[in-house]
C-alpha cells in the first residue's frame, strides 16, 4: 500500500467556506452559552464567529472570532491531545 499524497490547501476555497457557513448561522440563535465552564458561560451570547485552522497553522475567521482555542487528536503522539492553543 503505498501513501496518498496530500492535496494542496486551497486557501480561497477554504475563507469563502469559512464566510458562507458564517453568513448561513449568524441569526441563529437558538443555543445558550454552557453554564459548567465559567469562563464560557461569561462570554456575551451574542457574539457569533468561525475559525477553522489548518493542519499547516493557517487561520481562518469570520465575524467575532478573533482567536481559537483546539484540541486535535495527533496520530504522531499515539491519539493523546495536545494542550490547548492560542492562535490569535
Amino acid at each position: 500500500m503505498t501513501a496518498k499524497a496530500s492535496a494542496p490547501i486551497d486557501a480561497d476555497r477554504i475563507a469563502e467556506a469559512v464566510t458562507a457557513a458564517h453568513a448561513k448561522h449568524q441569526k441563529n440563535r437558538r443555543g445558550k452559552n454552557v453554564g459548567y465552564i465559567p469562563a464560557l458561560a461569561e462570554v456575551d451570547p451574542q457574539l457569533f464567529g468561525v475559525c477553522v485552522v489548518t493542519v499547516d497553522g493557517q487561520t481562518f475567521s469570520v465575524g467575532d472570532a478573533r482567536c481559537c482555542r483546539f484540541k486535535a487528536i495527533s496520530p504522531d503522539r499515539g491519539g493523546q491531545l495536545p494542550e490547548a492553543r492560542y492562535l490569535g
